[in-house]
């Protein structure tokens, strides 16, 4: 895991596009999942400084509050995730690594050496957005936990169930469906 300074600030309603969050939110609401939307952060961001063609993920969480996803030290990485139907997958671990999202929500994204990844978080009580850099040690962590998720010798779901409520009592939060909005579908 890396640890390093993740800007964090919280959000107001006019801070975002309106429209597509609310696209979102019907969205949402219809599958009352945990959801991820890649999007222009130009689409979704109405007051920040944003570079030209940057995109962010939009995390949407629908029953969990900004407190139970406390980012205390700022620890983001890379992992290999076994979803509930048994297929392995890279993700990004999120909020002190409580949170898995799959790569494959972002895999398009074209980034540099220097870049940041913009995650803009969507919980019941409060919208908050995160700037992590995403340097080259993690674009190759990633790589390396996407070959590895192609092996075939992994743990079923109920195996890692089963490890995830051990002595911490603490799980992952899986954000497996992943959306790519381009062109203001909303």
């Amino acid at each position: 895991m890396q640890t390093t300074q993740v800007k964090q600030k919280e959000l107001s309603a006019n801070d975002l596009d309106q429209k597509l969050m609310s696209f979102i939110s019907k969205y949402v609401a219809a599958v009352e999942h945990p959801s991820s939307f890649y999007v222009l952060a130009e689409d979704a961001l109405t007051n920040e400084d944003l570079q030209q063609d940057e995109y962010c993920i939009i995390v949407t969480l629908p029953r969990h509050k900004a407190s139970d996803f406390r980012a205390t030290k700022a620890d983001y990485g890379a992992c290999v995730i076994t979803s509930p139907n048994d297929s392995r997958m890279s993700s990004l671990l999120l909020r002190d690594e409580s949170i898995a999202l799959p790569y494959h929500a972002f895999d398009g994204w074209k980034y540099s050496a220097d870049d940041r990844l913009l995650v803009i978080y969507q919980f019941s009580d409060a919208t908050a957005l995160e700037e992590i850099p995403f340097t080259e040690s993690l674009a190759l962590d990633l790589w390396a936990c996407s070959m590895t998720a192609q092996s075939k010798n992994h743990p079923t779901y109920a195996e890692l169930q089963e490890m995830s409520s051990g002595a911490s009592g603490k799980g992952l939060l899986y954000v497996l469906d992943n959306k790519k909005i381009f062109e203001r579908d909303a």
